[in-house]
């Protein structure tokens, strides 16, 4: 999608502070209504209210073994002057953020994908480079030194063309298939997924079902639900309604959390990864 002006008016409406449960914790967000200023120079981003699971595991407590999936958005929309990212805060800073506080842990590894144009692609961990999921030989998986090198790659490069959500989609279940080919059924598989548009690969209008077929589609191939989780970070403009209700659908369908950088300034990824079979 193409954005024209500033997605931000710099105009705070009304600060509360809204109490939610995220991931079994009590936690204080300080909730901007309306459009907020961060500058490009903030992650930007909280978790919204809904939907919250009730069990007490956590990204920093569970022992539960995790392949962290991360698929971001590269569209031409998210860069240049007038984009929703230009500084990559979003897709690079807040998850290099999250890797430096929990990339020790034993029972986590990662993988990092982007979808632009029409495709969307996965980091190699065994060649470094991105390709095509169910390219021969691929490595999906990492350590956070792996996901690391990936971020610096995805950054050089740049940023262009679409927002084809079907694509990233399929490219997820396919490396989650693939793992579990190898691994078994021991890791459940959290999904991160960051758009600041509307998908352009599923036709117009798109519809309600269209959109939770996506994540059921991905978990159905993945395993039951307790084997992933599937969250959804917005941070496009205000004034775009649908692609909002398009993330928030995602979430819900996902038994994540959903996150729009208009409502919060603060994006914290370990309070967006739901445990896999915590709702």
């Amino acid at each position: 999608m193409k954005i024209l002006g500033n997605k931000k008016s710099g105009l705070a409406l009304l600060l509360m502070i809204a109490s939610v449960s995220i991931l079994g914790c009590e936690q204080k967000y300080a909730i901007t209504q309306g459009s907020v200023n961060n500058n490009n120079g903030n992650p930007g981003g909280g978790p919204n209210p809904t939907p919250a699971p009730t069990c007490v595991q956590t990204v920093n407590n569970t022992t539960a073994q995790l392949g962290i999936m991360f698929m971001v958005d590269a569209s031409g929309s998210t860069v240049g002057s007038t984009g929703t990212d230009p500084n990559y805060n979003y897709r690079v800073g807040a998850i290099q953020a999250f890797l430096n506080q929990y990339g020790t842990k034993p029972n986590f590894k990662y993988s990092f994908g982007y979808f632009s144009g029409s495709t969307a692609k996965i980091y190699d961990m065994a060649s470094n480079s991105f390709k095509a999921a169910g390219s021969t030989g691929m490595q999906y998986f990492g350590n956070a030194a792996g996901v690391s090198a990936a971020l610096i790659a995805f950054q050089n490069l740049g940023s262009s063309g679409s927002t084809p959500y079907a694509a990233a989609f399929n490219a997820l279940g396919v490396a989650a298939i693939k793992d579990i080919s190898v691994n078994g059924a021991t890791y459940g598989y959290p999904v991160v997924f960051l758009s600041d548009g509307a998908p352009t690969d599923m036709g117009s209008p798109v519809s309600n079902s269209q959109i939770s077929g996506l994540v059921t589609g991905f978990q159905s191939n993945v395993g039951s639900n307790n084997q992933s989780s599937v969250s959804a970070v917005y941070f496009g403009p205000s004034s775009e309604v649908g692609a909002i209700s398009n993330m928030q659908l995602i979430a819900t369908t996902g038994h994540g959390q959903f996150v729009n950088t208009n409502v919060s300034n603060t994006l914290t990824i370990s309070d967006v990864i739901s445990v896999p079979g915590c709702h």
